[in-house]
């Protein structure tokens, strides 16, 4: 998952301190433990490279929190990274519950244009796979691998559409 990523879409529309980050983080990614131990991490190497800024004054609270905000190095990371285009070799990795997660609530437009442009990828994909099984034949050990392997890569890519038409829906239906 790219956390650096969440980290500054959530930074992009407000300040925030590293624990307010690790709960929504985490509340975003389903309560996902991993993400919740990375964020750390993540904001050292986000203030590191520059893309993120401790805040000045300190929020207030029981503790002594710090808050963050994006710099504009980081707002330009962003929008880079935004802007590339998402193929389809991993849909339901990072990359696109990232995508989903920054740009739900600012730029709905965005999702819309890749769900169709994923969608379309998919359905080319599958045509392919489609052809390639139905032209592999023989009794041979490198046909029957090669079957094998066009058939997990055939149930995966229907697993995988039918997330993004989930997420799709889902995201729609809010």
């Amino acid at each position: 998952m790219s956390i650096r990523c969440i980290i500054l879409g959530l930074l992009e529309t407000q300040n925030r301190c590293g624990y307010e980050l690790q709960r929504e983080v985490c509340d975003l990614l389903g309560g996902d433990p991993a993400a919740d131990s990375r964020i750390y991490q993540a904001l050292g190497g986000l203030v590191g490279g520059g893309l993120i800024e401790k805040c000045t004054h300190k929020a207030r609270g029981r503790r002594s929190r710090i808050p963050y905000a994006i710099s504009p190095a980081g707002r330009e990371y962003l929008t880079d990274w935004l802007a590339q285009p998402l193929g389809i070799e991993t849909p339901r990795s990072d990359g696109l519950l990232a995508r989903i997660v920054i740009t739900a609530r600012s730029k709905p437009e965005f999702l819309k244009g890749h769900f169709a442009d994923l969608e379309q990828q998919f359905e080319g994909r599958m045509a392919q796979r489609d052809t390639a099984l139905r032209t592999c034949g023989g009794d041979s050990d490198v046909d029957f691998t090669r079957r094998i392997a066009l058939l997990h890569q055939a149930c995966r890519d229907r697993a995988d559409l039918g997330w993004l038409r989930m997420v799709r829906a889902t995201w729609q239906n809010r």
